[in-house]
């Protein structure tokens, strides 16, 4: 869609107008504007354009972004280049551009550039963003994965889950791949659906219990994609049957003395199922063995339901020896009781969703034993085993966090948003992943919502329009994990969709184009009419005006608001003909919503005025004189005018010419504008052949429709010039000639060539300047060694630039032709000259033996007499042998340096050859010998470096605590070891000449001196002391103290009495020993213990001052008394230690509240409940003392009963009234109990009571109106979907719950289905179409129904709706025949009835009334009765009739409806002709004539005439 700017256009004009009238303004480069296309990827801060602008004045200038559409368009200005007269930017984008093509696709940008002068230019830009594929992503794949899970015997074929997916990308097109999973699933890749492989195999007892999947959807570019991962676990099937891991064929042989509960054989049996449990019975038995017992019970088994059965024998013949007793000795007691009768039962509900039960397989183990009452030599026991297999029953349904939602979100929200999230919860397990979908409410063909399977978020799916439909009702299923059963549950959510003022008017067309000609061009004409949509509803006001164009007043909008067709009308005439006035106007019409958001739409009308096309195009010089050029004009070149004038006015006097034959090389073009003939190619010559010129024929043609036009000739003869420069193969030369070549020597010879013809051809060589070391050939091209000259590379030239001019033979001087060549003569020299040391070649030096890398030894300097610019005579210096010494030399100096350390003690002497060679090949030898130096260089190596260790302050003296080795590789004395040493803070150790140190003088810990440091140095024995090597050994010692002494309590025995109210950390008494060693070393430094007598951890002792404090609160009735066992200990190793007793006795006070079973109540109560109803009996008991407890306790109702609903009788809560549901749903009660009988101190507990009233269905719909006295009138039009009526009931049963929510429905009356009735709302809306002209009226009957809650009759009410159909003008008059054919004689009188037009209509009323008219043909020989008789209306006369004698006419016949309907017959009328005339003589009062007597016989004497006025026919 072409969208023409105005602003951009009045821009562009200024632009021009600028540029027309500012001398020296800068000039934008026109190559840098334009449009500019970028990827809507592009980065940050990214360049996407330069931008350059030229100032003939050489004026220093800036340049800015001036106007940006939209006005945050993400793009900025940076300086790239600025100098005198010229400057350059770089368009970037911003440092965060944003730029999205489903958002914009274009930007555009004036630049403004300014000089010193302030003379500015500006130009517009235009960014184009290019689309690029955008990453799909999946909608319904939360975050983390999604995680499916599906049974073990899930066969092939079956669909799993449907993966959706959106993308930003217009036509967006998913393709879903599918990887992983061990070949065990395929995916749609259209659909997305993931489904098994026909034989999947999946077995859990395989060990693979779940299946990862890794799926992937792109956009079907192949560029841009999304994955994800599935987890699809494995579910547990009981698919195996238990096996027995042996025959068991075996005897077994058993003592007969053996003990009852011996063991005889272990039965060992297996089952592959996930945690199935085997149980074992006997099939047969002689009740001398039993098995242990097994049963499996069903989560939902009743209290008391039989568990197992015990049966218990005791072979001992008497009592009490055989007397039994069978106690449960472990096991659950909370869900299992054993009876006297021999029975295990259930004691209490189980619940297979305990998650303390699955962590055991979901079994219980019971031990039971049996005991006799035998006393000698003793009781004897036997045991049995029950385990009891709990299976899950999934028995909970989820629950939605509320029974139904409700959102907003506005029209125009992005595709992707959260409107709500629903949540449900399940209490079955492994069944309690809840997913979630939408199964009703939500638009058919175009989904407009989509639900996340797992998290429960809804979100858009696609995008809303208020204006089509304004709320959602959904009906959200959440469905629990059991995929053989499961268990749903559904919400209702209502959205209601905020209208947004989001569509502008717009007119379609939006440009109309008008065309009138000069004559109909009159005031009040009205031009055209527009036809304007606004799509918003309300938003429908529409205010109408002319916004440009229209600045001469010719034309008006008659009407400018009120309308959606407003016309554009002329308020005064136009002549074309005058040239003041337009002869075409642009006018941009704009449309307004008037509901203060402002939006608009415009239309162009484009309006053109025509004239006609009169004249014919007149040359203004019919005879051109013949025109002469030379060849090879430049293109463009303007070789003559011709110019022919036309009279009209516009486009019929717009002259165009063509060049429409003659120019036989297509040599030549003419401007069709102006009629400048230019040459289009250049011209040659000499390839023209022997015709040297062109008779060109022109054609003026005008722009009339249809065109005029006329031709002429013009004659253009072609002259020949020099026209061709010389050319050469090669234009540049580098020759290399060698300093030993001879003269007379031709080293290169240029290849040239002059494709003009004659002496034009001709080519002459010369060297300019001249140069006296070489000559040219001036025919040849050949370049030679001048004779008698040399070259010498050392001391001459050594390169030469010849340039040399290569030139045609043109007669005329001034138009020779001619071109350049440069030849590089290169001097090449030749290796004269070996390298030669600059000093002796044979060179002795003396280095130290510790010279450090880098030292330099000497320098081996040689030189070359061939130039140093020169291979020849550049000089590379190397050691050639020995290999492996410890030099190096460098190749470009000479220079020989220290390149390894050098050891006097391994090698003492070198002899190094040295090679100096240049790079031509030619070398020289010379000979360094290096003596080396013995220096002091080596220290004390010692063994050990370092020692840290400790003696006891026992150590005896002389001892050896640690012997230091040292050794020297120096020679001499230089390599000989002394030792000293210095120690703090005493001198206690000495050392020998050998590195031993031992203990001088003996030590003692308790002195306080525990560390001694020490010092040891290893130094050679240089007879230079200054030259000494010294090394040294740091060395720490430690003094170990003695443990001496055992700790002692001060009491053996400590009692105290405390209150179990005191607080923990309070201090109730503090023990207390010593200990006589140092109490600042371990030795002396004790810790307390409680190593025995707190059993619960009641009690914390402080291990440094023994202060005994409480740990934990005390509880008296728990334990009242604790004999602590206290231990102390030293610190030493082993540790000395002491024990004491610490007796605490503990006192009561009344801390226990009382303890109520149960301690929360939630019941459900009918509202038709009675009076005295006990709601609920409180049961409490106390453990404190009998002073605190004894005393009973008192019951209040102390919260909730403000309406008077309930009472206490003693324990029991009652009913003091009736509930009523519809007054109040729920009672939160509390009744607070308190012990000690409200003495002080007093406890008390609150037992909140939550009861929740059912309802009980009492009242019956009701509808409102009760009756429906007269019927609804629809039109048979209305479209399907359309509501027609709305039913209204009501019902005093609160619609909280089913009882007061009331179902429509259509019980009868429509048998035809043409209705439907929404259940929820009673709307009546069409589904089939009407028509009256077949069923005229409807009575249905429409009930309302309630829900009974306790499966009792639903309550109804009904109500009678007649519809009456009214008719529309929807039939065509039906006409039969409807072609007629008559036949009358020519005499027919007027007035005559010739035929009846029979027709009839199916509708109603005017609809159905039929009018008839000739519409043509009838030439006002007939007419036609609003009945459809056909008369005539004239006399008819057979011979007036021209051609043939036959009328044909059509009649129109429409009916009366107010937009009317019509149809034509055609009626054919043939005239016969009636003998109703006379002939009649030429000269009815006689003949005369007069002949000759002697006339002969048979002449002819007269002829008579006679005319007929009927038909010859």
């Amino acid at each position: 869609m072409a969208v023409i700017r105005m602003g951009h256009l009045l821009c562009m004009l200024c632009m021009l107008l600028s540029t027309a009238i500012t001398d020296g303004s800068p000039v934008f480069d026109a190559s840098t504007t334009g449009v500019v296309y970028i990827s809507e990827n592009i980065a940050a801060s990214t360049s996407i354009h330069r931008i350059s602008a030229t100032d003939t004045a050489g004026s220093t200038m800036t340049m800015s972004i001036t106007g940006r559409d939209p006005t945050d368009a993400p793009f900025d200005l940076a300086l790239s280049f600025t100098s005198s007269g010229t400057i350059r930017y770089d368009i970037r984008t911003n440092s965060a551009p944003g730029i999205n093509f489903e958002e914009r696709a274009t930007y555009e940008l004036i630049i403004t550039v300014v000089d010193a002068s302030s003379n500015s230019q500006q130009t517009t830009l235009t960014i184009s963003v290019n689309d690029e594929p955008e990453a799909p992503w999946f909608v319904n794949i939360p975050a983390g994965g999604l995680q499916l899970g599906i049974n073990e015997n899930t066969g092939g074929g079956v669909s799993i889950y449907q993966l959706s997916a959106n993308d930003q990308d217009s036509g967006f097109a998913p393709s879903f791949t599918i990887s992983g999973g061990g070949g065990k699933f395929v995916i749609g890749s259209s659909t997305g659906v993931i489904t098994t492989v026909a034989n999947p195999g999946f077995d859990y007892e395989s060990g693979t219990n779940s299946y990862s999947l890794t799926v992937q959807v792109s956009d079907g570019t192949g560029t841009a994609s999304d994955s994800d991962t599935i987890q699809i676990n494995i579910i547990d099937v009981n698919d195996n049957v238990p096996t027995f891991s042996s025959t068991y064929s075996t005897t077994y042989y058993v003592d007969e003395e053996s003990n009852v509960g011996t063991t005889v054989v272990d039965i060992d049996a297996t089952d592959t199922d996930s945690g199935d449990t085997v149980l074992f019975e006997f099939v047969n038995s002689e009740n001398d063995f039993v098995i242990d017992a097994g049963a499996v019970l069903a989560e939902d088994s009743n209290v008391n339901d039989l568990v197992a059965s015990l049966v218990c024998t005791d072979k001992d013949g008497s009592s009490p020896n055989n007397d039994i007793t069978i106690s449960m000795t472990s096991g659950s007691n909370v869900y299992f009781q054993y009876t006297n009768a021999g029975v295990v039962t259930v004691k209490s509900n189980l619940n297979y969703d305990d998650s303390s039960l699955a962590s055991n397989n979901h079994r219980y183990e019971l031990v039971f034993e049996a005991a006799d009452g035998g006393s000698n030599p003793s009781s004897l026991t036997g045991t049995a085993t029950v385990i009891v297999q709990i299976t899950d029953i999934n028995d909970n349904s989820p629950q939605f966090s509320q029974a139904s939602y409700s959102a907003s979100v506005d029209e125009d929200e992005n595709v992707g948003y959260v409107v709500v999230t629903v949540v449900a919860t399940d209490n079955d397990w492994p069944f309690d992943t809840v997913t979630y979908e939408i199964i009703s409410g939500d638009d058919a063909s175009q989904p407009k919502f989509s639900i996340e399977p797992i998290t429960g978020s809804i979100k858009l799916r696609n995008t809303l329009d208020y204006e089509t439909r304004s709320s959602y009702t959904l009906t959200v299923r959440a469905t629990d994990g059991d995929l053989n059963d499961p268990n749903t549950v559904t919400a209702s959510v209502v959205i209601t969709i905020v209208n947004v003022n989001d569509v502008a008017p717009y007119f379609n067309p939006y440009v109309i184009s008008v065309s009138l000609t000069e004559t109909a061009a009159n005031t009040g004409v009205d031009a055209t009419s527009l036809n304007c949509i606004d799509e918003d509803s309300p938003n429908s006001e529409i205010v109408y005006d002319i916004l440009s164009g229209n600045s001469e007043g010719k034309f008006t909008l008659p009407v400018t608001t009120g309308t959606l067709n407003p016309s554009v009308r002329l308020t005064t005439s136009i002549d074309y003909d005058d040239v003041a006035e337009a002869q075409s106007y642009t006018l941009v019409i704009r449309a307004r919503d008037n509901n203060g958001a402002g939006l608009s739409g415009t239309a162009v009308v484009q309006v053109e005025i025509t004239g006609i096309n009169e004249d014919t195009p007149t040359f203004i010089n019919p005879d051109p004189n013949p025109v002469s050029i030379p060849e090879q004009l430049s293109v463009g070149t303007s070789v003559v005018t011709i110019h022919a004038d036309d009279g009209d006015r516009g486009t019929d006097g717009e002259v165009s010419y063509l060049l429409i034959s003659g120019d036989t090389h297509e040599s030549f073009e003419i401007d069709p504008s102006s009629g400048v003939i230019r040459i289009k190619k250049e011209i040659d010559y000499d390839t023209m052949g022997s015709n040297k010129y062109y008779s060109l024929v022109i054609r003026a043609v005008d722009g009339g429709d249809p065109a005029q036009s006329q031709t002429q000739s013009v004659s253009v003869t072609i002259t020949d010039v020099n026209d061709i420069v010389p050319s050469c193969a090669v234009y540049l030369y580098t020759v290399t000639v060698y300093e030993d070549t001879v003269s007379n020597t031709k080293f290169v010879t240029l290849d040239c060539e002059d494709a003009d013809s004659s002496n034009f051809g001709d080519l002459v060589y010369t060297i300019s300047p001249s140069v006296t070391e070489f000559t040219m050939d001036q025919t040849d091209g050949g370049v030679t060694l001048a004779n008698g000259q040399t070259l010498d590379y050392e001391s001459g030239t050594q390169e030469y630039k010849l340039n040399i001019i290569v030139r045609d033979n043109d007669p005329t001087t001034a138009n020779r032709l001619s071109t350049t060549v440069i030849v590089t003569v290169k001097v090449g020299p030749i290796n004269e000259y070996s390298p030669s040391f600059t000093s002796s070649s044979d060179v002795t030096v003396y280095v130290d033996e510790d010279a450090t890398n880098g030292y330099q030894v000497t320098i081996m300097s040689a030189s070359d007499d061939d130039l140093s610019d020169h291979i020849h005579g550049i000089i590379r210096h190397r050691i050639d042998s020995p290999a492996n010494v410890p030099f190096g030399i460098d190749s470009s100096t000479g220079t020989i340096k220290v390149t390894s350390g050098l050891d006097y003690e391994t090698t003492t002497r070198y002899v190094l050859f040295i090679v100096a060679e240049d790079y031509g090949g030619l070398e020289t030898t010379g000979t360094v010998t290096v003596s080396i130096n013995d220096v002091n260089d080596n220290y004390p190596a010692c063994s050990p470096t370092s020692h840290s260790g400790s003696i006891d302050e026992t150590f005896s003296t002389s001892g050896e605590v640690v012997k230091i080795t040292c050794t020297d590789d120096d020679s001499s004395v230089d390599g000989t070891v002394l030792f000293d040493l210095t120690q703090t803070p005493s001198s206690k150790f000495v050392i020998s000449g050998t590195g031993s140190l031992t203990l001088d003088t003996a030590v003692d810990f308790d002195s306080g001196e525990t560390t001694y440091i020490l010092t040891v140095f290893a130094r050679d024995n240089s007879a230079d002391a200054n030259l000494r090597k010294t090394t040294t050994i740091p060395i720490s010692i430690e003094v170990n103290a003695v443990n001496e002494y055992t700790p002692d309590f001060d009491q053996d025995l400590y009692s105290e009495t405390i209150s179990e109210e005191f607080s923990v950390g309070d201090v109730f008494v503090t023990v207390g020993a010593v200990d006589n060693d140092r109490n600042d070393h371990i030795h002396g430094i004790l810790t307390y213990t409680v190593t025995n007598g707190d059993p619960d951890g009641q009690f914390q002792i402080d291990p440094s001052s023994g202060a005994i404090s409480v740990k934990a609160p005390l509880d008296r009735e728990t334990h009242s008394s604790y004999d602590l066992l206290v231990k102390v200990q030293d610190g030493g190793s082993p540790a000395l230690s002491d024990t004491t007793t610490v007796q605490v006795t503990i006192s009561d006070i009344n801390d226990k509240y009382p303890e109520c079973s149960p301690a929360f109540f939630s019941e459900t109560i009918a509202e038709d409940e009675g009076t005295d109803f006990v709601v609920a009996t409180i049961t409490c008991t106390d453990t404190d003392d009998a002073d605190y407890g004894v005393a009973g306790f008192a019951y209040s109702i102390t919260s909730g009963n403000s309406d008077g609903y309930f009472k206490l009788v003693a324990n029991e809560l009652q009913l003091a009234k009736q509930l009523d549901f519809e007054s109040k749903i729920y009672h939160s009660v509390e009744v607070t109990v308190s012990d000690n009988n409200g003495n002080s101190p007093t406890n008390t507990i609150v037992i909140p009571i939550a009861l929740t009233t059912y309802p009980v269905n009492e009242f019956t719909p009701v509808f409102s109106p009760t009756i429906y006295t007269d019927p609804f009138e629809i039109d048979e039009d209305r479209s399907v979907g359309d509501v027609l009526v709305d039913v209204d009931a009501s019902d005093d049963d609160l619609d909280l719950n089913a009882h007061g929510q009331i179902s429509y429905t259509i019980e009868s009356g429509n048998s035809a289905g043409k209705f439907d009735i929404d259940s929820t709302n009673g709307n009546i809306f069409l589904v089939k179409t009407l028509d009256r002209e077949t069923v005229n009226s409807y009575s249905l009957l429409i009930q309302a129904a309630d829900r009974n809650l306790n499966g009792g009759i639903d309550l109804t009410a009904t109500i009678s709706v007649s519809i009456t159909i009214v008719d529309v003008n929807d039939n065509d008059p039906l006409c039969n025949p409807d072609l007629y054919t008559y036949e009358i004689p020519e005499n027919t009188a007027s007035g005559t009835s010739i035929g009846t037009i029979t027709c009839s209509d199916l509708d109603d009323g005017q609809n159905g009334d039929l009018t008839y008219a000739i519409l043509s043909g009838s030439n006002s020989d007939f007419v036609i009765s609003s009945t459809g008789v056909i008369r005539t209306d004239d006399d008819i006369d057979y011979e007036s009739l021209e051609d043939e004698q036959l009328y044909t006419m059509v009649i129109e016949v429409a009916d009366q409806g107010s937009t009317p309907r019509s149809t034509s017959v055609f009626v054919s009328v043939i005239i016969t002709p009636v003998n109703d005339a006379t002939p009649v003589f030429s000269q009815p009062s006689g003949y005369s004539v007069t002949i000759p007597e002697s006339t002969v016989v048979g002449t002819s004497v007269l002829q008579v005439v006679a005319t007929d006025q009927d038909d010859s026919k």
